[in-house]
Formats: structure tokens, sequence, C-alpha cells
């Protein structure tokens, strides 16, 4: 799942699931079920199944708490309830989710800090879903400046939050300055990377709208042509991320041959 390979992924966990249903579930296999559900439902986040990915979330959370696999093994459970919520339009329940699984987390414990970091990361974009952006703002610079101390500058986790900050810096229309944390968010996944892999595309396809916005109309169209059938590869074209991603292209394509008519048009009455 970690390189994009999705379908791979889902057979991978079907056969995990058909091995440790005819086991007893203590010990190791209380962890490895909920692994399993853990990941099951992370898939389905990324492939937008967000009923599937709350069911396999909340059995990642009664395992973990049936179990006592911990504060963090339960913290990563409700974050995926959190953002199975947050993408099913639930935003009050996504943020209790959220709250509730950072109350027993300590961002100074070294245990902890990484997880703190993404739950940071998880309410800035709920607050950026809420329009309510200077807070959003302040808390993705919190949790890009705890991913850095804990994961390093150049770490994958950095380029993903750096990318989020640059979402929330668009919508209050610093345009500049989002494309300066797309660049540099951009040059570190895509040295860390595979080109195909869905964080490089899915950022480029949102750097081509900006790159849009900013009136970068050769830069956007030429970012569009190149990441957006790989976005559409890995999800399928019915996925939010890649209708949205396919509507903006569209946009700018009916633009710039408007632009081309009127041109056409204007460059025929002077020859008159």
């Amino acid at each position: 799942m970690e390189l994009s390979r999705f379908d791979e992924a889902s057979a991978s966990l079907e056969r995990a699931a058909s091995i440790l249903k005819a086991r007893r579930v203590e010990g190791p296999v209380a962890g490895l079920r909920y692994q399993l559900f853990l990941q099951s439902g992370r898939l389905q986040l990324l492939r937008a199944q967000y009923g599937a990915a709350r069911l396999s979330f909340s059995r990642a959370l009664r395992a973990a708490e049936e179990h006592a696999l911990g504060d963090g093994a339960v913290a990563e459970a409700l974050r995926g309830l959190g953002r199975a919520a947050r993408h099913s339009g639930r935003l009050a329940e996504a943020g209790r989710l959220y709250h509730r699984a950072l109350r027993p987390l300590d961002p100074d414990d070294e245990a902890s800090a990484a997880r703190v970091a993404e739950l940071l990361h998880d309410l800035a974009d709920l607050e950026h879903a809420r329009r309510r952006l200077a807070r959003a703002e302040a808390l993705a610079r919190r949790g890009l400046e705890l991913r850095e101390r804990r994961c390093g500058a150049e770490a994958v986790e950095t380029a993903v939050d750096l990318a989020g900050l640059a979402a929330i810096v668009q919508a209050r229309r610093r345009y500049d300055e989002a494309a300066t944390l797309y660049g540099r968010a951009l040059a570190l996944l895509r040295r860390r990377l595979p080109d195909q892999h869905f964080e490089v595309v899915s950022n480029l396809c949102r750097f081509a709208a900006l790159e849009h916005r900013r009136g970068r109309v050769v830069t956007s169209r030429r970012l569009y042509r190149w990441a957006l059938p790989l976005l559409e590869r890995l999800l399928g074209r019915e996925h939010p991320l890649v209708a949205e991603s396919v509507a903006d292209f569209h946009t700018l394509e009916a633009a710039v041959s408007a632009e081309g008519k009127i041109k056409g048009v204007a460059a025929g009455r002077l020859r008159l």
C-alpha cells in the first residue's frame, strides 16, 4: 500500500483475513487482527469507501480496547474513524474523534510525537473544510514544526504536512507562498517516492490547480496532462479527488479554448 499498489494491497489483506479468521484471538493474533482492520480502513479511505472504512476502524478500536493494545493503538483507530467521518461530511463528529485521540498523547514523548503531528494535520484539514482558515493554518504550522522535529526536514511525512499547509495558504489567497510550499513538498516527495505514488500525483494535480489560479496556464496544463491519467489509474474515474481534478482540468481547457477563439476573431478583424 505504501507504494500505491492498491489492488495488490487489497488482495494481501484478504489473504491475511482468511488466515487470521481460523486463529484464536489472543496474544500476537489480537495485534495482527488490529493491524488488519487498521490497514483495511486506510486502504478503504484512499478508495473513498467511507462506510467500509468506518466499519474497519470501529473493529480496530474494539480490538485495541478489548486487548489493551495501548493508547497509541486506540489513537490510530480513533484517527481513522475521524477521517472517515470528515470525508463523509460529519465534521463535528470528526472533531470529537480527533480530540479524543489526542487526549492521552504527549507531544514531548518520543513514542507519541508522530501521532500528535498526524492528528494536528487532520485537525488543520478539518478546520480548512469548515473554512476556519486562520485556525487551520495555526494547527498546520504546529503539526509541521513537530513533524520536522520528530522525523526531520527530509521525511515523506514532512512533505505531506507541507502540502497540507500549502492548500490552506492557497485558500487564504496567498498564492505565491502556497506555490513555494508545494514546490518544497513535491521536491521532497519526488526524491523519496516513485513518480506514480499517490502522494506525488495527487499533489501535482493540486499544484496544477494553483498554477491555473496564478495564471500560469502552460505549466498548469503540463502538470495536469502528466499527473491526471496516473491519478485516475490509481483511484478510478469515479473517485471524488479524480472527479474534482478532471473538472478543474476541463475548466482550464475551456478557458484556453475560449481565449483562442477570441484571439482568432480579433486577428480576423485586423486583417479586414
